[in-house]
């Protein structure tokens, strides 16, 4: 250890060259291992692993028999489970069920589970927002789908690493891989889902038998569910059928078709302000769309409301985004409604009122929060269902705690579509309309997605924008839990040599850089082979030839500390090759690991 960290440790010592530090169960000074770390090492023989903070999720395949391990979390148990049936003989024991997916955490297994079929041994990272893929493809053409995959990246997530190397594939581990879906997508994937008279009915395939399970809740027991679990469904497909539902749900009757490569949807709207919506909701996607309006009933209606007859082309995006909403309006149409009422009938407080549109109401709150690494949740009022169903798609999330309300202000639902949309680009932050203004708060992961949530916004100047940007620590931890999950720094079997990790420790010195102040805990860990004193050695050992090589890099010696945990933190079984592998890893640290 550095001569400065000796200083910071000597006033802690206690005898013999032993010390104690906080949080620390024993620590010794006296050189461990093949000789070549140094006095002042920190080496735990009792310590807790820390909890894994934020969300994060691997996928490991192994070099020596191509089986697959994840590790990290899942938000539910029937994701774990398609995992272990999508892909035969897959690993989920280290996997834990738990809170804080974020929005595109299902997209982002879809993705790593693509990229890592097409490598003979690797990992896929994914931390928060941020992903990472290295490793080794079994061809030429591998390498070249995984490259291609990535320009595919699913919004919403960043791709800070992709170190693919080419090896020629060898018999053994081409006999021994396990069965994952092609990325290819087949022509022969079809679906179709219809509703009639509030019936629904699907048939066709879908990629999980979780998608299969859902639909068949969905049918109901009046309805129709034949669906098959196929592979080759192309990417999003489970998104898209979501959205094509929602769709469904605005209509009084249609159809949804998924053939040949292309969504079609076909059916009648309760109104032309309906289709509008629709027609608006679906602008990006490029489906096929066949609508039409069912015709107006004869009846005479009890209390008509008064529409405006001359909207200009101005508020036609307005309209199609509120469907049946007679509570947004223009202030022109507003004032003519108010002009029907008579100066002697407003004096008359006996007098019943005159029909006109519903006046704002002044407690109308709507509030769309998103904490870190964790997807949008929605409370208040909207003003119509079909608002509500637009922003599940908006927001990727569930809606049923918003109340459909009269007395939304005009312009509301443009302006909470916009909200969300820019909140789905922070990583945590709130939107809300309260007291009649809209006010966005939040953290964004850099300026990139900063810029990106205020372009979602209007150009309007009655917006309350406070967005933040990470502190350098905080991008600093951020960048270094990815690259410690990564295992980048590799060792020669038995031993403290670091082996062909120039690449990994020149982009590490990179990342510290982007805090030079701050202390930098170095920890090395070890599996449960071999006796645990040995297991101590190695790793303090190791830890010490990784600080070493930092400081080669220009990184100073005084905030870097070689830390040793031997086996005595392990973050996966230590039953299985797969397992081992993982708990043989460096960790970089700003803070030293809780006891």
């Amino acid at each position: 250890m550095n001569g400065a960290a000796r200083k910071t440790l000597a006033a802690m010592v206690l005898c013999s060259g032993a010390v104690a530090l906080p949080g620390y169960a024993q620590v010794t000074s006296q050189p461990l291992g093949n000789g070549e770390g140094g006095a002042g090492s920190i080496v735990t023989l009792e310590a807790d692993a820390a909890p894994v903070s934020p969300y994060w999720l691997t996928i490991d395949r192994s070099a020596e028999d191509g089986s697959i391990v994840f590790g990290g979390y899942a938000p539910n148990e029937s994701l774990l489970e398609a995992l272990a049936v999508d892909i035969e003989g897959a690993d989920t024991s280290s996997v834990e069920v738990a809170r804080g997916a974020s929005a595109q955490y299902n997209a982002a297994v879809e993705f790593g589970r693509q990229a890592v079929s097409r490598l003979s041994e690797g990992r896929f990272s994914l931390r928060g927002n941020m992903v990472s893929i290295k490793g080794v493809a079994a061809s030429e053409t591998d390498a070249a789908a995984i490259e291609e995959l990535s320009g595919l990246l699913p919004p919403g997530l960043i791709l800070i690493l992709n170190e693919i190397e080419i090896a020629e594939p060898s018999a053994d581990i081409a006999e021994t891989r396990s069965p994952v879906a092609p990325v290819v997508v087949e022509q022969a994937f079809a679906f179709t889902a219809s509703k009639t008279d509030g019936v629904w009915r699907f048939g066709g395939d879908v990629p999980t038998a979780q998608m299969r399970s859902f639909l068949a809740v969905r049918a109901g027991d009046g309805g129709e569910s034949d669906v098959e679990v196929r592979e080759g469904a192309p990417e999003g497909f489970v998104a898209d059928i979501v959205l094509a539902l929602d769709t469904l749900d605005m209509m009084s009757g249609g159809q949804a078709e998924f053939v040949d490569g292309d969504w079609s949807i076909s059916g009648i709207a309760s109104s032309s302000e309906t289709v509008s919506a629709i027609e608006a909701s679906l602008a990006d996607k490029g489906w096929e769309l066949e609508l039409s309006q069912s015709s107006p009933s004869t009846e005479p209606a009890a209390a008509p409301d008064p529409v405006s007859d001359t909207d200009d082309a101005g508020g036609a995006e307005e309209t199609a985004l509120e469907g049946d909403i007679n509570s947004d309006t223009t202030a022109e149409s507003s004032a003519e409604a108010a002009d029907v009422t008579s100066e002697e009938s407003a004096e008359n407080a006996d007098a019943e009122p005159s029909e006109q549109m519903p006046s704002t109401d002044p407690e109308y709150a709507f509030i769309a929060e998103k904490g870190e690494d964790q997807g949008v949740e929605l409370s208040g009022m909207v003003p119509a269902e079909q608002t509500r169903a637009y922003l599940r798609v908006v927001g990727n999330t569930e809606t049923d705690t918003l109340a459909v309300a009269e007395g939304a202000p005009e312009g509301f639902i443009l302006a909470a579509v916009a909200g969300v949309r820019a909140l789905n680009a922070l990583a945590s932050g709130t939107l809300r309309f309260e007291d009649g203004a809209w006010a966005l708060t939040g953290r964004a992961a850099d300026e990139a997605a900063r810029n990106a949530a205020l372009a979602e916004l209007p150009e309007a100047n009655d917006w309350t924008v406070t967005i933040e940007l990470p502190s350098a620590a905080e991008i600093c931890r951020d960048e270094l839990a990815v690259f410690s999950e990564r295992n980048a720094i590799l060792f020669s079997s038995g031993s403290a040599r670091i082996a062909g990790s120039e690449g990994a420790l020149d982009e590490l010195v990179g990342f510290l850089s982007h805090c030079p102040e701050l202390p930098i805990y170095v920890e090395g860990h070890t599996d449960s082979d071999g006796s645990a004193a040995t297991n101590l050695a190695l790793s303090v050992a190791r830890a010490e030839a990784v600080v070493a090589a930092l400081v080669e890099r220009g990184v100073s010696s005084a905030r870097l500390y070689a830390v040793g945990y031997g086996e005595s933190a392990p973050i996966a079984s230590n039953d299985t090759a797969a397992g081992k592998q993982r708990n043989r890893r460096i960790v970089v640290e700003l803070e030293p690991r809780e006891p």
